[in-house]
């Protein structure tokens, strides 16, 4: 009895592991493509990353989302530092 619990368990769980589909490399440019358009990309970007579409695909959209926070933040620290040297140079005239 012991045993067919064992291989009842070890059926559900081989059910529970779903195979996420791989998405072509069509399906990549496509991808790429979209994003590549000024605000439907932007927007595409969160529904992708966010909503319940492919893993892959998600996980990409939340990463180009990282990169842009940190690419926003990089910019401005420096034009912060840019306005900084301006305002100095300028109080020196």
């Amino acid at each position: 009895m012991n045993q067919d619990q064992d291989q009842d368990q070890g059926n559900v769980q081989a059910q529970a592991i779903v195979k996420e589909e791989v998405l072509s490399v069509g399906q990549w440019l496509l991808t790429t493509l979209v994003m590549a358009i000024p605000l439907v990309g932007l927007i595409m970007i969160f529904v992708w990353g966010f909503g319940s579409g492919n893993k892959s695909r998600a996980n990409f959209c939340k990463a180009i989302l990282l990169w842009y926070v940190i690419g926003i933040a990089i910019s401005i620290i420096f034009g912060a530092a840019i306005v900084g040297m301006l305002a100095s140079i300028a109080g020196t005239l």
